[in-house]
This record gives structure tokens, sequence and C-alpha cells, in this order.
């Protein structure tokens, strides 16, 4: 479920936890693109160190992008969105 508010657009998210209630969370679209790439890095390379090797692309920048530390460009993302075989929407796409 989507809702906006003063603060931009929020995520709502429901985890299911066995034996335990749904506990539901909140996550922005900053926190969403860092673990939707991580999952697509994962999914087609199988680690991080494997995509830095087989890709031209810096592992300090990804490091950071990943890390919150610095935010990616257009151009970034839709260059980690081919390198990945997806398109820059999946990484905002709640799983």
């Amino acid at each position: 479920m989507a809702t906006r508010d003063g603060s931009g657009l929020r995520l709502q998210l429901q985890t299911f936890l066995p034996s335990v209630s749904a506990t539901p969370f909140v996550v922005d679209e900053e926190t969403l693109f860092r673990y939707r790439l991580k999952q697509c890095v994962i999914a087609k390379y199988g680690s991080l160190d494997r995509f830095y090797l087989e890709t031209d692309f810096s592992k300090g920048h990804l490091s950071q992008i990943l890390r919150a530390q610095r935010s990616p460009s257009l151009a970034t993302m839709t260059k980690l969105a081919k390198l990945l075989g997806v398109r820059v929407a999946d990484f905002f796409r709640v799983p």
C-alpha cells in the first residue's frame, strides 16, 4: 500500500514471520532502491565481488551507493539496470 505524506512517498510493507503476527514497516525510496539493487546484483552475479570483476563498474562507487553515502544519478541507475538486465523501475518495485 503506497501513501503520500509531507516527507514524500512512503511504501507500506508487510513482513510475515513464522508464529508472529504481521509487523508493518515503512521504507523510503532510497532504501528500497539500495535493497533491490543488491538483490539484482546477487541474483545475476552471485556476489558483489563477481559483479565488480565482470563489469567495468567501480567497486567504490557501488559500495558508496549501497551504504547510502552517495546518490546515483539517472545515468548511473540506467547503466546499472542495463548491466543487470532489468529496467530502472524494477529497482523501485516492492518485493
